[in-house]
């Protein structure tokens, strides 16, 4: 017999503290590995993101999907370990989910979706696929002063290979490149 919900608990208290007892990243990840079949979409993948901070992932689709349906608590990676928000995933899945919508072209309510991520973290997988109307509503989202007594909103945006993110975005932002022959071989790493 597989005692499942101690295992999740024993991962959820060994990673506690992690990655320090006074870390306060938005997201902090080790060794993240996803695949899909015999193809992997990213490997060895670590990254460290302050809130408040705008970080543009560009790379093959599947591989941004994958990563920030991770990231978001909606997937599991195959390897690595996780922590967002202060949660440990995917155990607090749920917990993440709360605070960290994922802004897709077909999401029925984006101004709620945005809204819903004040002070955690808004995820777009494809910034490049946002209709119009959704691209403004981000942009006015992105370029709100940020209140001072308020925790920062993290932004974690996804665009294809040679996409410029600049038409995109406002203000100073990261790019990790997810190259699948990189990441197959040596993994990408930001920090």
């Amino acid at each position: 017999m597989i005692d499942v919900e101690g295992e999740a608990l024993a991962h959820q208290t060994k990673l506690a503290a992690w990655p320090s007892s006074d870390d306060a990243s938005a997201i902090h990840a080790e060794r993240l590995l996803a695949a899909s079949g015999d193809r992997v979409l990213f490997s060895n993948l670590d990254i460290s993101v302050d809130p408040g901070e705008l970080l543009v992932i560009e790379g093959d689709r599947s591989a941004r999907l994958a990563l920030m349906f991770g990231l978001s608590g909606r997937a599991r990676f195959s390897d690595g370990e996780a922590k967002v928000l202060g949660h440990v995933l995917p155990e607090e899945g749920s917990l993440v989910r709360t605070r960290a919508p994922l802004l897709l072209a077909t999401t029925a309510d984006p101004a709620g979706e945005l809204d819903c991520g004040k002070g955690g973290i808004v995820f777009v997988p494809a910034l490049d696929e946002l209709p119009r109307a959704v691209l403004s509503a981000l942009s006015e989202a992105l370029a709100v002063p940020v209140d001072q007594d308020a925790p920062p909103t993290t932004w974690v945006l996804g665009v294809g290979p040679g996409t410029d993110p600049e038409s995109y975005l406002p203000g100073d932002y990261r790019v990790l490149r997810l190259s699948p022959q990189l990441a197959a071989l040596a993994g990408g790493v930001v920090r």
